[in-house]
């Protein structure tokens, strides 16, 4: 409730490991090993309700695995090999613009969502 959630739960993996229980529905990991299983397909983990507040309805937060399946399919030409490959130096290139942003800002702070939003925006773009 006081903004330190990312800071708490950091603390814990510290102390307790890699799998720290939040609550009785809610489990934490920070190893690379987890990712895959977490996070790959096909998923076998249900997103966590949170992810309903995330943003609208996209690939990304969608819970149900019958319409996350569906969608990812409709857009898995978007992410193949080939594609990633060929937006790679527009990519680098958005990044590079980012990063004169946070170089020109520099040692103060900057709001990295807005900047990041305004990447993923640019990205997503072309």
């Amino acid at each position: 409730m006081a903004g330190n959630r990312c800071t708490t739960i950091h603390k814990l993996h510290e102390k307790y490991g890699p799998i720290v229980q939040l609550g009785p529905h809610e489990l934490s990991f920070c190893s690379i090993e987890s990712i895959d299983a977490i996070y790959g397909a096909p998923g076998e983990c249900n997103k966590a309700p949170i992810y309903d507040h995330l943003a609208r309805t996209g690939v990304f937060n969608i819970q149900d695995s019958v319409a996350h399946k569906e969608r990812r399919r409709l857009l898995s030409h978007v992410f193949a090999q080939g594609n990633l490959n060929d937006m790679e130096p527009n990519i680098r290139e958005q990044i590079r613009k980012l990063m004169e942003v946070v170089d020109r800002h520099s040692p103060n702070a900057i709001d990295v969502r807005q900047w990041f939003r305004m990447l993923s925006l640019d990205v997503a773009g072309m």
